[in-house]
């Protein structure tokens, strides 16, 4: 049985659009067997993810191939944005789906930030089920190269790719609420509110996105089988009216599935009621 992964891989750019699909293309042309599920940019996070899913081989051979394509196009000192990084290459999780579990997950990422930081000269931090302490991306993000030194690489960042956070991590749901209002503190207090509601479940920041007018609460569902999206969203609006959502790469289907049924107020559907055979088939992403 393959060991099919996804890969939801953060770069730092999410303007330029050229550099975002030579991004793209490049992951690509590493592997055919590795399909591009999504990718997005956003302007004001100044952000890509590039969402792949696959044998952890191939997925792991395209991420390598992003990143060092990343590294050609991509100048971290001269990037701004509103959401935290450490470099081009920012965050790179694997993730199990099918025929793998979590620990050769951590396995498989450890190979990978090797090869970024051998061949790449990509100093390395590990987290999550890669990292020996179960070490988070926020704690990383604190304490990079002040109080903890790179686990793979060189003590000092590349001199203009930063440095990559590489592990395994079981899913979670990127996920943003766009507010009805321009109140950066107000969305800042609301992500407070957030991080204590589903304390253990959901990560949130409040950031201003100034490309649309309007404060974001910016979120990490890093429990989606403990946490109710149709809860949480009704939660958020509750506290000031969201304008729209938008949803960062995959989400698991019962996420979807659930939500579903709250929203259409069908207690008792099933999965089997619902067909994804014929669905519209994803954007060609390539050109």
């Amino acid at each position: 049985m393959n060991k099919i992964v996804q890969c939801a891989v953060n770069f730092s750019e999410g303007r330029n659009e050229k550099t975002m699909r030579e991004i793209v293309i490049a992951a690509k042309n590493a592997s055919s067997d590795a399909r591009i599920a999504d990718w997005s940019g956003d302007p004001d996070h100044n952000r890509m993810v590039l969402t792949l899913v696959g044998p952890v081989e191939s997925a792991s051979n395209a991420v390598f191939a992003a990143a060092k394509k990343a590294i050609e196009l991509i100048d971290i000192n001269t990037h701004q944005g509103v959401h935290p990084r450490l470099g081009a290459l920012d965050v790179a999780p694997i993730t199990p789906l099918l025929g793998i579990d979590l620990d050769q997950c951590a396995v498989y990422a450890a190979e990978l930030g090797k090869r970024l930081a051998y061949e790449l000269s990509l100093p390395v931090f590990l987290y999550e089920a890669a990292s020996p302490s179960h070490r988070t991306l926020p704690e990383i993000r604190k304490r990079a190269f002040t109080q903890w030194l790179p686990d793979l690489g060189g003590p000092a960042p590349h001199p203009t790719a930063g440095a990559a956070v590489v592990g395994a991590r079981m899913p979670l749901i990127a996920f943003n609420a766009n507010l009805k209002t321009s109140d950066l503190d107000a969305a800042k207090r609301i992500a407070t509110a957030v991080r204590l509601e589903f304390a253990g479940r959901v990560r949130a920041l409040g950031l201003m996105l100034k490309s649309k007018g309007c404060a974001q609460v910016s979120m990490n569902v890093i429990d989606p089988e403990r946490t109710s999206m149709t809860e949480l969203i009704a939660f958020i609006d509750s506290q000031s009216p969201i304008a729209h959502c938008e949803l960062i790469g995959a989400i698991p289907g019962f996420s979807i599935f659930e939500a579903s049924k709250a929203a259409l107020k069908l207690p008792d559907l099933t999965p089997e009621q619902i067909l994804l055979e014929n669905w519209p088939s994803s954007q060609d992403f390539s050109s």
